[in-house]
């Protein structure tokens, strides 16, 4: 999380920002505030509809944009990684 106070008589209150490709409002020099952290754990059901699935022989393959450390913590979860990899 970060901020950065901008000047009223630039930034007006109904100005509009706009995130393009080129934004229209600064994005340097902001000032660090901390960071946030969540989790979205799988549902309860996804372990036991894996485990059906290896039972029938399919192969179950995971599919996600997370961080790779992230999605390894999710794949051995549920149990789809067994090595440390």
């Amino acid at each position: 999380m970060a901020y950065l106070e901008l000047p009223s008589d630039k930034y007006p209150k109904n100005y509009q920002f706009e995130d393009n490709e080129e934004p229209n409002f600064p994005i340097q020099n902001l000032n660090f505030v901390g960071f946030m952290s969540l989790i979205d754990p799988p549902r309860l059901s996804v372990k036991p509809s894996i485990k059906s699935c290896n039972n029938a022989g399919i192969q179950v393959y995971m599919v996600t944009g997370d961080h790779p450390i992230t999605a390894h913590s999710i794949a051995k979860s549920l149990n789809l990684v067994t090595g440390p990899t």
